[in-house]
């Protein structure tokens, strides 16, 4: 009898355990979908307070999905809409980044404090450092949130970390490349620059060699004399390496994502196109500047700000031939 009794007892805490881990897995499922039917109808602020409620679910792509959206979200970006209005303007070749300086939410952008990037580059790094890897421990990868994520999880990450990458990349180009609408470098209202840094100011002979060599590639910043952004640089003239670090990251990060994605057409521009630019960017980089200055190879490599500012850090040069040879030349409209 003793034994029944100490039998249904143990059935009936495996039946309580089991059926409390059922319902936590509903109410986890209710609030997410409470979470989308808030980012359904734009109430950004309920989406963003019930993500922001909720325990970290360290192995669930759908959490930091959300949880990146509602950021988003309040920075005026949706998927929809980035389909409807901005990826047309998303083309190849040398003007890559031209395009993405045109879209709205990156000529929107007039301020280094501006709350709209505040909340696009938290929704980046959601993404970025989803599942455990951290901005200071890890260099983020698209193969490492496969690896958290699975196949499938992943691609939902990455998909949606590509659209606010491409957004990202166009907040950074409008704004420290001072551009208009158009996309033209130099013509926009944000200051009177028309490069993204002045290269003399960083008195290396061998980058000023260089910047003068590839002028010709980079529109209308075609000396190393050229204006640049007021908000790359410190009272002294040096670069602000933190942001330039991100600016850096910010793009090697797309480019990571584009390389581990398989889809379809990207407006007129599909991914093998715009790939295939970028690579042959990146080689000219390699087999040119860092292979003839010792350059680091890092710097197309690095994906985390803080492993950036810390590397180079005493060799800010390095980041001048990398701005240069990325920035300028693939925003040279």
């Amino acid at each position: 009898m003793n034994k029944l009794i100490v039998l249904a007892t143990y059935l009936l805490f495996l039946l309580s355990v089991s059926s409390c881990g059922v319902d936590d897995e509903l109410e986890l499922q209710r609030d997410y979908l409470y979470v989308e039917d808030h980012l359904t109808s734009g109430n950004c602020d309920k989406a963003l307070s019930a993500m922001l409620s909720m325990k970290e679910q360290s192995g669930d792509a759908t959490y930091y999905k959300l949880l990146a959206s509602s950021y988003a979200c309040k920075a005026g970006f949706t998927v929809t809409g980035f389909f409807a209005n901005e990826i047309i303007k998303i083309v190849a070749g040398a003007e890559i980044l031209s395009g993405l300086s045109s879209f709205t939410i990156a000529q929107e952008m007039t301020n280094i404090d501006s709350l709209d990037y505040y909340y696009i580059t938290k929704a980046v790094d959601t993404l970025v450092y989803s599942g455990g890897v951290g901005p200071v421990t890890k260099n983020p990868s698209a193969t490492l949130r496969i690896q958290t994520f699975g196949s499938y999880g992943a691609a939902d990450i990455n998909s949606l970390l590509m659209y606010l990458l491409f957004v990202k990349n166009g907040m950074n180009m409008a704004f420290y490349g001072n551009s208009d609408a158009t996309g033209a470098k130099g013509a926009g209202t944000v200051g009177t620059n028309v490069c993204l840094y002045q290269y003399a100011d960083m008195g290396d002979a061998d980058l000023d060699s260089y910047v003068s060599s590839i002028s010709g590639s980079m529109g209308v910043c075609d000396d190393t004399a050229d204006e640049g952004s007021a908000e790359l640089k410190n009272g002294d003239g040096s670069i602000k390496l933190d942001r330039a670090c991100g600016l850096m990251t910010d793009f090697n990060n797309l480019i990571d994502v584009l390389s581990n994605l398989t889809i379809g057409n990207v407006s007129d521009a599909d991914l093998v196109t715009l790939l295939s630019d970028v690579s042959t960017v990146q080689d000219a980089f390699t087999a040119g500047p860092v292979a003839t200055y010792g350059l680091s190879n890092n710097l197309i490599t690095v994906k985390n700000t803080d492993e950036c500012v810390t590397e180079f850090t005493g060799s800010e040069e390095q980041v001048g031939f990398y701005m240069a040879s990325f920035f300028e030349t693939l925003h040279s409209r």
